[in-house]
């Protein structure tokens, strides 16, 4: 998707001239901020508690990094599309979230996770409504069918390898050392250096 809307939308329309792309990306980055802070004010029914994560997320230093330039196409686009498909799963729109997941899931292979946030705001939910929690996560089946059957044919299409070419370093892969690997990352949650993380643990 990303390859489509670069060839076809932004390259005839932007040429190579930067500004544009720059202004594109924090667009997005302003639209992402802003469905993030509808999807807190409806899960923590407090307008107060949805403007400070809007101020927290629209002000994260990785933000920066990844709404620099077109380079970032695929990642940015990929948090518009998973933010949009989380505020459309909490309000109810469960069959319309799953046009924006499947979208992103042609953007990057990690939406996959997606389903596991909706199962979360399903849950968060039926807790506030003493609705029975195991019940409610019966809407996130319809998107979690979907990841699935996406990385089947993935691997089917890849031999497992990420991208078509046997020389990639990427491979699928999931288990307790490649989770472990990422927990450098941890500290960009609390907008951190991820050096901050790695330097005291020795990774």
């Amino acid at each position: 998707l990303p390859t489509i809307l670069f060839s076809f939308i932004l390259e005839p329309w932007f040429g190579f001239h930067p500004l544009p792309y720059h202004l594109v990306a924090l667009g997005v980055h302003l639209l992402t901020s802003l469905l993030v802070f509808f999807l807190l004010r409806r899960l923590a029914r407090s307008d107060t508690a949805a403007l400070v994560g809007l101020v927290f997320f629209g002000a994260q230093a990785t933000g920066f990094y990844l709404t620099y330039d077109a380079t970032f196409l695929p990642d940015f686009t990929t948090g518009l599309l998973t933010a949009a498909a989380l505020v459309s799963f909490a309000y109810g729109h469960r069959r319309w979230s799953l046009i924006p997941f499947a979208l992103a899931l042609f953007c990057k292979e990690s939406a996959v996770m997606i389903p596991a946030g909706l199962a979360v705001i399903a849950i968060l939910e039926a807790s506030d409504d003493h609705r029975d929690e195991i019940r409610a996560l019966r809407a996130v089946i319809p998107h979690t069918a979907l990841a699935g059957l996406f990385l089947i044919l993935q691997v089917y299409l890849h031999n497992g390898w990420v991208y078509p070419s046997e020389r990639s370093a990427y491979r699928f892969s999931f288990g307790p050392s490649s989770l472990y690997l990422k927990i450098k990352y941890l500290p960009w949650l609390l907008n951190l250096p991820a050096d901050w993380f790695r330097q005291r643990s020795g990774m």
